[in-house]
């Protein structure tokens, strides 16, 4: 899809993100924090997370300008 500003913005889907390991979750996010994070968004869909995954996020997106979202769906 197009910003505002009419620049192109990759999304990368991940369903099933709970499915994932906590090293294949790592590495996923250390993969989007050496993109462009302006370029690039992630969009996680999960039917459950835990600490461990909140964790991840404020280790891994704690400087990033793509702060997680967390949305419940039920």
């Amino acid at each position: 899809f197009e910003s505002a500003s009419s620049e192109k913005i990759k999304v990368l889907v991940l369903d099933e993100f709970h499915m994932l390991t906590i090293d294949q979750k790592q590495q996923l996010l250390k993969w989007f924090v050496g993109q462009s994070s302006e370029k690039v968004r992630i969009a996680m869909i999960s039917n459950r997370y835990d600490q461990a995954d909140l964790d991840l996020f404020n280790t891994f997106l704690k400087d990033s300008i793509n702060k997680p979202n967390i949305i419940h769906a039920r």
